[in-house]
Formats: structure tokens, C-alpha cells, sequence
């Protein structure tokens, strides 16, 4: 359930990226669109704000202990000032360039109902997980047969989506120039097409491990933000005994989820850079391909530098603490309050 839920709001949120996009260019006067970064701030808060809240509230018990509660609050205080923000940016932006009264209320609405469903949602997930639990096993380590299985089905299914795309696309386009057009752009959307197929190959081949990594902390989320300042940001962090241990095999499983989190996110968003350029190439440009372009490389360079040291810290923690990987010290329990 969880997995379909993930992978529907991703494209839910997308969708709803584009499509905002495509409406601000359309109703926007041309000697205005120098502005229309604001417009962009505020839907890229209205959807991806409520999308982190929701992900959050999905994949832990943020009700388990009072850091959890605390750290739950930290999270939806931001995302209440973002979407401020955003409303602010969308009001200023629809004035400044006289665009249409509907919009901005369009956008509000949206961002109020996308931020109830996140939550709705997220909990509701949470809910149904914690009264169908899975069966309690013993830790064990990521092996690299283990990463390689999972790299060759993410490769596979890259190598199966780009043939069936390029046999769709050409199939479509045969004796229809105007309906897919070179073979250029054929082959360029069996690529996007393929990237795109294999970034959600990486959710799915991902989630194994990801439960592994939350069983470290017992689902504490407050417990989960200790370990990750302590082994991804060298904090100082005092922990028990117990946690200890959970701290030593958060940092051997954790650069493995970012790895596929990473990679995840360039599949992705090389999907759409690819769909984007394409359309500056074959089509006429516009200013919302262009700013979507640089939103998604500089969302790139900002996240490889950052995962990549991430990873690089989390090896070094948990070749640091070795000894306790195989202690008989159980991984702490959830603290239920």
C-alpha cells in the first residue's frame, strides 16, 4: 500500500508541477513572466511541502515518544511557514502582473487541500502499518550481492522500458510524422521514458532496506534525527548503551538508502530534463521549460556534493564502530509513552 501511495503522490506531484507550470505561462502577460519565479517558489512549496509532511507522517510513528512529537512539530511549523511564504509569493506575483483573481485562489485552495490529504494520508498509512505489524527479525548487514541484485534489476528494467519505448514510439510514429516526429525525439522519449521506469526501480528494489534502517531506531523518529546528526553530521550526541549499537548500524545501512535515493533522483529528473530539452529543441521555447530546467539542475547540484559526503561519513562511522555491528545489545525498542 505504502508503495503505491509513494509512488502515486511523486507522480501526483509532477503532474501537478507541469501542469501548474504550463497555466502560469498561459495566463500570464508576456511582459510579466519576469516574475514568474515567484509563481514557481509558491507551487514548488504547495506541492513538495505537503509531499515531505505526508512521506514523513507515512513512514514513522511520530507519536511514539516526545522527541518524535517535538521533532513532528519542528517539521509541520516549517512547512506552515513555507506555504505562508507561498502565499505571499502567489499574491504579489498575480498583482504585480495583473494576472487573472482566479488564479491565485486556485493555488491556495490547492495548497490547503494538498497539505490536509499529505497528512490524512501519511497518518492513515502510519495507522494500518502499526496494527499489521512485520515479524520481528534478527539484524543482518547489506551484503553487495544483496546491492548488486537490486543494480541489475534497476538496470534491467532500464534496458526492458527503453526497448518497449522504442517500440511503441516507433510503432506510433510510423506514416505519422506530425504525431511523434524524427526518429530523434522517438528515441529521446523511449530514453525518458526508460529513466523515468528505472528511478521507480529504485524506490521499489529500496524499500527492504529502508525498513532495515528505520528497524535501527525502533521507529523513533526523534531517536532517527539523533543518529543521523550524530553519524551524517559528526554532531556531539550523547546516546545509551543501546542506541549505541542502533547509532553503529544506522551508518552501515544508511549510505546504501541514500545511494538509491540518489539515484532515484537522477533517474528521475533526467526523465524530465530530457522531456524538457526535447521540447526547446522540436518545439518553440518558453520561459517555463527554461526555469524548470534550471530549478532541476540546481535542485542536482546542490543534492549529489551533499549525499555523496553524506555517504562518505556514514562508511567512515560505521568502519569506526565495527565492533558494534555484531554486539548482542539489541537495537532499542520504541519508547512508547
Amino acid at each position: 500500500m505504502k508503495v503505491v501511495a509513494y509512488i502515486g503522490s511523486v507522480l501526483l506531484a509532477t503532474g501537478v508541477m507541469v501542469g501548474a507550470g504550463f497555466l502560469l505561462v498561459l495566463t500570464t502577460p508576456r511582459d510579466g513572466r519576469w516574475l514568474i519565479f515567484l509563481a514557481f517558489f509558491a507551487v514548488t512549496t504547495f506541492i513538495y511541502g505537503p509531499l515531505i509532511l505526508g512521506s514523513i507522517s507515512a513512514f514513522w510513528d511520530t507519536t511514539v515518544s516526545a522527541d518524535s512529537r517535538s521533532y513532528f512539530r519542528r517539521y509541520l511549523f516549517g512547512v506552515g511557514i513555507a506555504e505562508g511564504l507561498g502565499v505571499v509569493a502567489i499574491i504579489v506575483y498575480s498583482v504585480v502582473v495583473g494576472a487573472p483573481i482566479w488564479l491565485p485562489i486556485l493555488f491556495i485552495v490547492l495548497a490547503a487541500g494538498l497539505f490536509a490529504a499529505g497528512l490524512a494520508v501519511g497518518r492513515s498509512l502510519i495507522r494500518h502499518e502499526l496494527a499489521h505489524p512485520r515479524p520481528v527479525t534478527a539484524w543482518v548487514p547489506v551484503s553487495r550481492r544483496e546491492v548488486g541484485r537490486k543494480i541489475a534489476i534497476i538496470a534491467i528494467t532500464f534496458v526492458v522500458f527503453l526497448l518497449a519505448g522504442l517500440a511503441l514510439f516507433l510503432l506510433l510514429g510510423r506514416g505519422d510524422s506530425h504525431r511523434i516526429g524524427e526518429t530523434a525525439v522517438e528515441v529521446s522519449l523511449a530514453v525518458e521514458f526508460a529513466f523515468i521506469a528505472a528511478g521507480f526501480a529504485c524506490v521499489m528494489c529500496s524499500l527492504s532496506i529502508n525498513r532495515r534502517l528505520r528497524a535501527t531506531g525502533g521507529g523513533d523518529l526523534g531517536r532517527m534525527r539523533r543518529y543521523m546528526k550524530l553519524v551524517l553530521r559528526r554532531k556531539p550526541i550523547e546516546l545509551e548503551e543501546s542506541e549505541r549499537v542502533g547509532a553503529a548500524r544506522y551508518a552501515a545501512i544508511v549510505s546504501y538508502t541514500l545511494a538509491f535515493q540518489l539515484g532515484f533522483i537522477g533517474l528521475l529528473y533526467a526523465g524530465i530534463l530530457i522531456q524538457q530539452i526535447q521540447s526547446l529543441t522540436y518545439r518553440r521555447s518558453s520561459s517555463f521549460n527554461v526555469a524548470l530546467i534550471v530549478l532541476l539542475v540546481a535542485i542536482l547540484v546542490w543534492a549529489i556534493p551533499l549525499t555523496i559526503r553524506r555517504i562518505v561519513l556514514a562508511r567512515r562511522y560505521a568502519r569506526e564502530h565495527a565492533d558494534l555491528l555484531t554486539a548482542e545489545a539489541p537495537a532499542p525498542a520504541p519508547l512508547v509513552e
